[in-house]
């Protein structure tokens, strides 16, 4: 018995909830947990300079780019005068008075200056660590984007080109009840295998529309047809947050869907068919559209 109106509807959804994966965001509390380091690090740095002595304000105690008397010394020197005066301006609290500006003389002036000074190398050992994990955070992020982009469209795409389909068709939908290598290089592959058939579509097997037809050759149509597909997939939800569990709960509503829609399939391959089983398994033709 092929496939009627519907049939793969619950497979097609379990495979667009994978694709839709790719606009999944970053979390939203990042935009605050990560905030830049050096905001910090600059205020430590501002409070050491209300306490600092008068050699380390006017020339850095020395030790300033360039030597004596040099025009890189002299342009150093003039940075760092500007950056000093426009640093002691600043307000540590905008909605006070108070600014850096350099603080009197007191018998505990210069304990606070050595203070302020560890906290600052403290500070900024902690801030090097903290920028590191941020970064590995990120680019774990990234990672798992290139990851999905790859499973959606083939390794190494960014946008679906038909990548992976070729003739005969049905080596990418299984052949049969034997399976194939070209099974699977991209969840629009699949897609294709589960909603288009070769030969006119007589059924609106995934649900939303008849697709198709794609044909045993389908290089040159695959393309045009797999974004098709996609675009009649259920959008996910806005403001979709990627983490490790919203993929796991995707992974696993997909496999719960191999096997479970056995159809007339007798063969033991039902165990890993996705989409109506039928007699004879999956060639990606009219009545056998599925995967295995």
């Amino acid at each position: 018995v092929g496939a009627a109106d519907g049939d793969n509807s619950a497979d097609f959804v379990a495979l667009c909830s994978l694709h839709n994966l790719k606009d999944a965001q970053e979390p939203p509390e990042w935009k605050d947990t990560f905030d830049s380091e050096d905001t910090l690090l600059n205020s430590i740095f501002n409070a050491n300079l209300s306490t600092a002595t008068e050699s380390w304000l006017k020339n850095r105690e020395n030790t300033l780019e360039g030597k004596e008397g040099t025009s890189e010394r002299k342009e150093a020197l003039q940075a760092w005068l500007k950056d000093v005066e426009e640093r002691q301006k600043q307000k540590p609290d905008p909605n006070k008075q108070d600014t850096y500006a350099q603080v009197t003389d007191t018998p505990y002036k210069m304990l606070a200056n050595v203070a302020i000074i560890n906290i600052h190398k403290r500070a900024t050992d902690i801030a090097k660590s903290y920028k590191e994990a941020k970064e590995t955070v990120k680019a774990a992020h990234g990672a798992a984007l290139t990851y999905i982009k790859d499973a959606i469209y083939s390794k190494g795409k960014k946008s679906y080109d038909g990548a992976g389909m070729a003739n005969p068709k049905s080596n990418n939908c299984g052949t049969g009840n034997t399976g194939n290598a070209a099974v699977g290089l991209s969840i629009i592959n699949d897609l294709i295998c589960l909603c288009a058939p070769a030969g006119d579509p007589s059924t609106k097997v995934c649900g939303k529309e008849a697709f198709g037809p794609l044909g045993s050759d389908p290089v040159s149509t695959a393309a045009t047809v797999g974004k098709a597909i996609v675009a009649a997939c259920p959008k996910g939800p806005k403001s979709q947050v990627l983490s490790a569990s919203l993929i796991r709960s995707k992974l696993a509503a997909f496999y719960a869907r191999i096997g479970a829609n056995h159809g007339a399939q007798t063969d033991e391959a039902v165990r890993y068919i996705l989409g109506k089983a039928p007699t004879g398994g999956c060639d990606g033709s009219r009545d056998k559209e599925c995967v295995n």
